[in-house]
């Protein structure tokens, strides 16, 4: 440790800061010695507190800044050096860097991580009798259903299914199904997604602020206790795997206001990943589409948002339409004719001798426009367009919650609730998704459907996805 080290190091009060400047005393004039002491001494109170463990003035910055910019104009580069490293190892560190270095989640995507595998697309949907996993609520009548294996010393679902159950027929005490924050939940699956290292771990820690700012929340107040309520929900759902087997969807472990940190367990999630993944983190793209951006999950029209992600995850699943053989053959001969005449018209350019340079650029610049125009139309062979219709009763039955919405009602209003929600839903797939940007000539009609035009399609058609 140098004399100048050892002299900061120990910079706790009066005596010693005296002793800082003497160090000096050979290199500075009578004047500057003064001005020195004097800006010096002003750090004192803010150093013992930083030592105490107390919180930094608020003058800290500014008087080290003082000290530093007067150090830096008398030359004296080592001592303005020493001030510099003493107030940015004495600089607080944020509450989000500790809870990095402690081991939390502090890094969220702008996306939400939806599933397009199709076994597993409705992982995070009511069951409707189709989808393969999928979640459920832990209700009385759920549990009536279980039976317990006193040889394998299991516990499995009659029948292996819960398709004799109605999950509708609820205690008055229970919350119904529309009541679950599905696109939030799916916000947390791509915490897990974009950390993949956490699935081996007990729990999952999630720095809140970070978390809730890339999905449009600030979690102060009345909106963090909201946020809270929200999440300790998701305690009462199981998710269900076609073996019969489940797991608790997610466990409200607790959450520290001091360090902001929530503790989550996620179970079905972590299964549910291993599952689509292959236990192998390169895969998870192929099974998975980032086009919806993760603020979505703030939109009060929750339906709308599982509209969205359908469609979505439908336009993966669907890919696009391939050329076929005899289309590609007669492009190889289109390109090999376009050669060729570009070839003849650069022979019969070179044989115009008596062309000025201008002439013989213009000429040159005149052909690379025709090959290239001719090579264009030959392209458009090989591009095809891909359609893709969805019934909207097929929608539907894919989002339990809409369904439940949609009981009960009048048909004047149940015409009035469809036609919000996917109104609303088409509206978000131009601002909350990149779908519009990752897709070619994407065009998807906006029609709304009514009672009786449940079994009409919305159509679906692109050339092709953007390649990156």
């Amino acid at each position: 440790m140098t004399e100048d080290e050892t002299l900061l190091k120990n910079l706790k009060d009066k005596e010693d800061m005296e002793t800082f400047s003497k160090y000096f005393e050979d290199k500075l004039t009578p004047e500057q010695k003064e001005k020195l002491t004097r800006s010096m001494m002003k750090l004192i109170e803010p150093v013992q507190n930083l030592m105490a463990g107390l919180p930094p003035s608020k003058d800290w910055e500014r008087l080290t800044g003082l000290t530093i910019k007067q150090l830096d104009e008398l030359s004296l580069i080592e001592g303005a050096a020493l001030i510099r490293a003493a107030a940015e190892k004495e600089k607080p560190i944020s509450k989000k860097k500790q809870a990095e270095e402690n081991g939390a989640i502090t890094a969220f995507p702008e996306y939400i991580a939806l599933i397009t595998d199709k076994d597993r697309a409705g992982a995070f949907q009511f069951s409707n009798g189709n989808n393969k996993c999928y979640i459920e609520k832990l209700e009385t009548d759920f549990i009536n259903n279980m039976v317990f294996d006193e040889d394998t010393g299991k516990i499995y679902f009659k029948n292996n299914r819960l398709d004799n159950l109605n999950i509708r027929d609820f205690d008055e005490t229970n919350k119904s199904l529309k009541d679950i924050d599905i696109p939030l939940l799916m916000a947390i699956y791509t915490a897990i997604y974009c950390n993949y290292e956490w699935l081996g771990r007990d729990t999952l820690d999630i720095y809140l602020p970070t978390f809730t700012n890339k999905l449009g929340v600030n979690a102060r107040g009345d909106n963090l206790q909201a946020v809270l309520n929200k999440i300790s929900e998701f305690t009462n759902l199981i998710g269900v795997f076609p073996d019969g087997s489940y797991y608790k969807v997610l466990d409200f472990v607790g959450y520290n206001p001091e360090t902001k940190i929530l503790t989550l367990l996620t179970p079905y999630m972590n299964r549910l990943m291993f599952m689509i993944t292959g236990e192998s983190e390169p895969y998870k793209l192929s099974k998975h589409d980032v086009l919806v951006h993760s603020i979505i999950t703030n939109e009060k029209d929750k339906i709308a948002v599982q509209i969205v992600t359908q469609i979505i995850a439908t336009l993966r699943q669907r890919g696009q339409t391939s050329p076929t053989k005899e289309d590609r053959e007669t492009y190889k001969e289109k390109i090999a004719t376009i050669e060729s005449n570009q070839a003849i018209r650069r022979a019969l350019e070179k044989e115009l001798s008596d062309c000025t340079q201008e002439e013989q650029k213009a000429k040159e610049k005149e052909y690379t426009l025709i090959y290239e125009k001719e090579k264009s139309v030959a392209e458009m062979i090989l591009i095809k367009t891909t359609t893709i219709k969805m019934k909207f009763q097929t929608i539907i039955n894919r989002i339990p919650q809409f369904q439940e919405v949609l009981d009960g009602q009048k048909t004047k209003d149940k015409n009035i609730i469809l036609s919000r929600h996917f109104k609303n839903a088409y509206e978000l797939l131009k601002t909350k998704t990149y779908a519009y940007t990752e897709y070619t000539n994407l065009k998807i009609t906006e029609n709304t459907p009514t009672v009786s035009m449940l079994k009409d399609n919305i159509t679906i058609t692109h050339t092709g996805r953007v390649k990156r």
